[in-house]
């Protein structure tokens, strides 16, 4: 886990009135389950930090990829999911585009944690941070 990216994405893009409640549930393994849950539902992610992307899939996948080269490191991807087998993985952004589409409850981080995409409960569930 890089419990390093995980603080780094509450303080930039979860309710400031939340954060310090998601901090505490990263630091605690036994609480992850509390933050993918929030995660999957997307309640107390400033939505006011994201684009809502709708579309087809190409369109989506395009903006992501867009949005990853734009930032410092853009090609390292982090994974925070419910899906226990991408929760914690860290891989490159061609390998993670293949896996992120349609994995609710996940989000994927890039490089440094300028960027985020999340991907929650449909309908309507796919956000690309500003």
């Amino acid at each position: 886990m890089r419990l390093d990216l995980e603080q780094q994405f509450i303080k930039r893009f979860v309710l400031k009135a939340k954060q310090d409640r998601y901090l505490r549930f990263v630091e605690n393994p036994k609480r992850r389950s509390s933050f993918l849950s929030m995660l999957y539902h997307g309640q107390d992610l400033d939505r006011s930090k994201f684009q809502d992307l709708r579309g087809a899939g190409t369109h989506e996948i395009n903006a992501i990829l867009e949005k990853a080269h734009s930032l410092k490191n853009g090609d390292k991807c982090y994974f925070i999911s419910v899906n226990k087998g991408l929760d914690g993985q860290e891989m490159s952004l061609n390998q993670a585009i293949k896996e992120i589409v349609n994995q609710e409850g996940t989000l994927l981080i890039f490089g440094d944690g300028a960027g985020a995409y999340w991907e929650g409960e449909p309908p309507f569930n796919r956000y690309l941070s500003l």
